[in-house]
């Protein structure tokens, strides 16, 4: 959610950009990340460890098995 745009009446936010998540449950808390390192895995740890809901993302893609993929589509 654009927090420039939209207001949330539970949501102090105090700068910008703020990342929160909204943990599943009844009267769960939002948890602010603020690791400092916006990565993708710094954010994907912290989903992780805050996630009410256990997953797995895919792994990446070998580069060779993607240029292999691409070469049976022009075909």
């Amino acid at each position: 959610m654009d927090g420039t745009e939209n207001e949330h009446g539970d949501v102090e936010v105090k700068g910008f950009p703020t990342i929160l998540l909204f943990p599943a449950g009844k009267g769960a808390k939002p948890i602010t990340f603020d690791g400092g390192d916006r990565s993708l895995k710094a954010l994907t740890k912290f989903l992780k460890k805050n996630a009410k809901v256990k997953f797995e993302l895919p792994k990446k893609e070998k580069k060779a098995d993607k240029e292999e993929d691409e070469e049976k589509d022009e075909l």
